[in-house]
This record gives C-alpha cells, structure tokens and sequence, in this order.
C-alpha cells in the first residue's frame, strides 16, 4: 500500500465512480496518511468545481485530502488546461497526454510536448502515465528534463494491474529514471475504491530493475508530503 497516493479519479471525472468522501474513507481505513483527489482538467471531460478547491478541507480525520488536477495538454507546443485561478489551492498537479492530442505524433514530438509543459508550467509535478502505449516518450531524454526542474515520474499501478502496457516498458522507463537520478512516485490512478493505495504490480516493477528506493518520493509519508511542501514553494505558494 501507498502511504501517500498522488493520484485519484472521483466521480468528477469522466471516469471516476465514488463520491470524494468515498474515496477518503477507504484510504482512511487503509491507514493511509493522505490521497490526492486529481480529477481530469476540463478539456479530459472533468469539472473542477470551486467548492472542491475553495471549501472541501480535510473533511475527514484521520486522512489528509491532498488537492489536485491531472491535466492535459491543450495543443502542441507545451499549453495545458490547467486552470491558474485554482491553482493556489492545489497541492499537486499532473501532466499526462489524453486524446486532447493526437495519437499518432511518435516518441519524438511526444517528448518534446511534455518537456515543453513542464519548462512553459513549472506548477506541474508529476508526468502522469509516462508508459501509456498509445503515446510513447523517448524515457531517458524524459527522464533527464524531469530531474533538471523537479519533476517526478509516475510508476502508474492501474497501468501494470490492467495490463494495458508490457512490462517490459516500464522497466524501461524505471532504468531511464535511474540513469537520470529523475525521481519517481508510485500511484494507483485508482478510478473506483477498491484501487485506491494499491501498488502490488508497481512495487514489483520497481524491484524487478532494482530501483533504488532514495528515488521513490511516497515509499514514505514524510517524504511524500515534504515533496509537496517543497513543490508549493517553488510555485512560489505559501505551504
């Protein structure tokens, strides 16, 4: 289990099935420290209300809520949907490539689209499913402009526990990540409750490459949450 899980659909996505409050309680009973709820930016067909950002605070004890976006890019040259008014509430914020884009560009152009969105938005934190076959990346050039800003990368469990990708091309991404010295965090992507926190198939990813676990920011409470305190800083948001 995942004592920090960056990254969760609620029913505001396009995805999601439960309820905030849903999602919470099953990460609480888990004995999890905190979940990032990180709906779909508007153009993957989410809604990011005010309510959510403005008004929803920890409204369980025991589980910290982590706010979020998984945000797409918007064109070809480094844009993104994600909504700056909000921003100064949010704790974390993906970038992954959606259909916003076309799934025919190649690794290539691919590549330089994400490290377009993470030079042009220093507020994005994590590549969201940097494996996801219908978009391959070049993972070492990736990895490289990831680790020059802070970025992290995301081992991406639904991805594996799906089998929607080979495993052999994560571990690709992970030896790139360790060539690199780019960091990485482990995430459910869960869309339903029962995958919140779940990171069977990404821990055996990560031992199968021999990951070296200085690399993994949430293996651990304390340095996934000093993660987001240091990221809202660079942003130049108060913690």
């Amino acid at each position: 289990m995942i004592p920090v899980d960056f990254h969760c659909h609620s029913f505001l996505s396009n995805c999601g099935l439960h309820s905030h409050l849903e999602l919470l309680t099953r990460a609480r009973e888990l004995g999890m420290a905190a979940l990032a709820i990180t709906d779909h930016g508007t153009d993957g067909g989410g809604r990011l209300t005010g309510g959510f950002f403005q008004r929803l605070h920890d409204p369980l004890p025991g589980i910290r809520l982590l706010k979020g976006i998984e945000a797409n890019p918007r064109g070809l040259e480094g844009d993104s949907d994600l909504p700056l008014h909000h921003l100064p509430r949010m704790d974390i914020v993906l970038f992954g490539l959606h259909g916003t884009i076309p799934r025919d560009l190649g690794a290539e152009r691919n590549t330089a689209i994400v490290i377009a969105a993470i030079t042009a938005q220093p507020a994005i934190d994590i590549i969201a499913h940097p494996t996801a076959v219908e978009f391959p990346l070049d993972f070492l050039t990736l990895a490289r402009a990831a680790a020059a800003r802070g970025v992290a990368l995301e081992v991406n469990n639904s991805k594996l526990h799906l089998q929607r990708i080979p495993e052999a091309m994560m571990h690709d991404m992970l030896r790139a990540c360790m060539a690199a010295e780019c960091r990485v965090v482990i995430n459910s992507d869960a869309h339903m409750i029962n995958e919140v926190g779940r990171d069977i198939e990404a821990r055996q990813a990560l031992a199968a490459v021999d990951f070296p676990p200085e690399l993994i920011i949430n293996d651990q409470a304390e340095r996934a949450l000093a993660f987001v305190a240091e990221r809202r800083a660079n942003k130049g948001i108060a913690p």
